[in-house]
């Protein structure tokens, strides 16, 4: 078998999404069929880079591919099932997931280059780029937060500048200092693509792009991390980038009528936020020691009975309430978290009966779901009105069922 375009068609027109092709054959590997294209239509997965996605039609039938792969020097589409014979054939790419992967792409050469200029030594590492999002492995010492914001920023004006974005392949030889390329490659390969964003950047690269820089839209950094040595960054483009900002910036306008700030001061209003909540951690901690230190219990009928609210308590810190608490003879311990969404513990020691016998009928009661076994059972409540009302009514139900 063999391929009858030596240049991609995606490399000279990537929006073209319609081709009449020749599937060669059908073959099923790993549960999946792979579907043999004679045409070098679609981009397989290499390179760090997903592979195209479609549909393939033969007459009335449709066969949608979730993805291509090149195999023994072969094309083939990737689907759950595929037509019963070779013959000619309709194949339509999923064209949003293709541009979507044609405006990250781009997006990462921007983003190694602004990187590169701001940095001087960057070499980088894994790549993946696919129609959800990018992400690249920056390998260097000198990478920090404000770097890679630096970086961002000079991507969104590059964007905004509407280049060109042109390719020609050269004979390897021919690649010189301005071309950006992996290590080794000129050594792999008797002649290379050469990818350039006009004025800003030239890179080997095999995989698709846009054709301007204005296609980007938008380029956001949407999570980072940085270790001594490398750093990895993950970014989206596109419609998807511009939504998400929105979204965000819409969530911030929600909360400035309640909590009044500017919009220009958020990063100092989560700063006071963590320091807010970091205290009140300390504060819940020293609540914790004081109430297991100095436990106070009623006694029903020879059971030594506790209640306790505990705002801000998840689960965890009533499993640390229990442990530490030391409960000894017969004993029901009935710890509460109140807010609109209410969490409940109860535990038990030495009873004649199972947890849930003490609260499981004044949960549902009042709308609760929940279970366990043995001397623990929880439960939550959501849309509570009145939390403290709530605890009472489950307070009283359980000194019921211990003084039946």
């Amino acid at each position: 078998m063999f391929l009858k375009m030596t240049e991609p068609v995606y490399w000279t027109d990537p929006k073209k999404s319609t081709f009449e092709v020749t599937i060669a054959g059908v073959e099923s590997v790993d549960g999946r069929v792979h579907i043999a294209v004679l045409e070098d239509v679609v981009r397989p997965a290499s390179g760090g880079q997903a592979g195209d996605r479609g549909e393939v039609s033969i007459g009335s039938e449709k066969f949608t591919f979730s993805g291509c792969v090149r195999d023994r020097g072969s094309l083939f589409l990737v689907a759950e099932k595929g037509p019963s014979e070779a013959g000619r054939a309709t194949l339509t790419l999923d064209i949003e997931w293709r541009t979507a992967m044609m405006r990250n792409h781009t997006g990462e050469h921007l983003f190694a280059k602004a990187l590169t200029d701001l940095l001087g030594d960057v070499t980088l590492g894994r790549i993946w780029i696919d129609g959800n999002h990018g992400s690249v492995e920056v390998l260097s010492s000198n990478v920090t937060l404000d770097a890679l914001f630096n970086a961002e920023r000079t991507v969104n004006e590059i964007i905004a500048r509407c280049l060109p974005v042109n390719s020609r392949v050269v004979k390897a030889s021919e690649i010189d200092k301005e071309v950006r390329a992996r290590e080794g490659v000129t050594s792999k390969h008797d002649r290379l693509r050469i990818v350039e964003v006009e004025g800003f950047d030239k890179s080997a690269c095999s995989g698709i792009h846009v054709t301007n820089t204005e296609e980007i839209l938008v380029f956001k950094i949407i999570d980072y991390g940085i270790e001594s040595d490398r750093a990895h960054v993950e970014f989206i483009t596109g419609s998807r980038a511009v939504q998400q900002l929105s979204d965000i910036y819409n969530e911030v306008l929600r909360r400035k009528t309640t909590y009044p700030f500017q919009v220009e001061q958020i990063g100092a209003v989560l700063d006071k936020s963590k320091e807010i909540r970091e205290g009140f951690e300390a504060m819940r901690d020293k609540l914790l020691e004081t109430l297991t230190r100095n436990p106070a219990y009623d006694t029903i009928g020879g059971v030594r009975f506790r209640a306790e609210i505990l705002p801000g308590f998840d689960t965890h810190l009533m499993k640390r309430f229990v442990k530490e608490s030391k409960m000894k003879g017969p004993t029901v311990l009935l710890l509460f978290s109140p807010g609109d969404k209410c969490q409940v513990m109860l535990r038990t020691n030495e009873m004649p009966e199972e947890a849930r016998y003490y609260i499981e009928d004044g949960m549902r009661a009042h709308g609760g779901v929940g279970g366990g076994r043995g001397e623990v059972f929880t439960c939550g409540f959501t849309g509570v009105e009145d939390p403290q009302v709530l605890f009472e009514n489950l307070k009283t139900h359980i000194v019921n069922k211990i003084s039946a």
